[in-house]
């Protein structure tokens, strides 16, 4: 349902600006099909590399959603670059706060980057 409402309602939009950029719709629906078919994978790694006491389920909704995205293409997309995957889920992050959530966000993917594609680093 969210990948059909973005193609047909807000891809290209009339109100999107003189700095829209076309958007990428395929690699858009397999980030979104592959985090939902992937989170059973996705998270638990995740999990194993945050702080001992905390879980996924302990984190804001939008952080979680930002590190399952992130953890998807650092473990199944290695066509972008680990550290571009990295800096893009931190650019989204500053996008919705302005606390210590980046700065989270930004350290948990570098670990799960590390462990993902130790290569490229």
């Amino acid at each position: 349902d969210v990948i059909r409402e973005f193609r047909d309602h807000r891809f290209g939009a009339a109100d999107e600006g003189p700095d829209y950029v076309e958007a990428d719709e395929n690699f858009f629906e397999d980030l979104v099909s592959g985090v939902v078919r992937n989170q059973a994978t996705v998270d638990p790694a995740i999990d194993e590399l945050l702080a001992d006491g905390w879980r996924m389920e302990r984190l804001d909704a939008t952080v979680r959603a930002i590190l399952r995205s992130g953890g998807f293409e650092l473990f199944k997309r290695d066509d972008v670059p680990a550290k571009v995957v990295i800096d893009e889920y931190v650019e989204i992050a500053n996008a919705f706060f302005d606390g210590s959530e980046p700065k989270f966000v930004n350290a948990a993917l570098d670990k799960c980057g590390r462990k993902a594609r130790a290569s490229e680093f």
